[in-house]
């Protein structure tokens, strides 16, 4: 009995540590600090540089749809690298090192040199986290 008692009491607890699962090219929320990710590009022109990202309050699975043969899942992220337009251009820079609210249009897996994590987030919209 004692045996049951902390197998249910383990379980219990892995799951309330889970993270909360996403799906690719679906609108997002992601709440963090805003700050950066030095570019791993492989040309000394690129490599090295800053570009924004987000490290996520709590980690996150990013899963690939059963039909999805472009991206791949992954577990466990807490950071995302920002790609956006010139409208969100002035709150990355305004809000750099602060708490946010993104919400990205999609999320998608990393596929060339420039994507330095290994899931991206196409901003839709940026606001301070109170």
């Amino acid at each position: 009995m004692k045996k049951l008692f902390l197998l249910v009491v383990g379980l219990c607890s892995v799951s309330a540590f889970a993270n909360e699962k996403f799906y690719y090219d679906q609108p997002v929320r992601l709440t963090g600090k805003l700050s950066s990710v030095k570019s791993i590009h492989p040309n000394p022109e690129y490599g090295g540089k800053l570009q924004p990202a987000i490290f996520l309050t709590k980690p996150i699975d990013v899963l690939a749809g059963e039909q999805d043969s472009y991206n791949e899942s992954e577990f466990n992220i807490n950071r995302i690298q920002l790609a956006f337009g010139s409208d969100v251009t002035k709150k990355i820079k305004a809000y750099k090192n602060k708490k946010v609210s993104i919400l990205c249009s999609d999320l998608f897996h990393s596929h060339t040199a420039h994507h330095t994590t290994e899931v991206l987030c196409m901003v839709k919209d940026i606001s301070l986290q109170k």
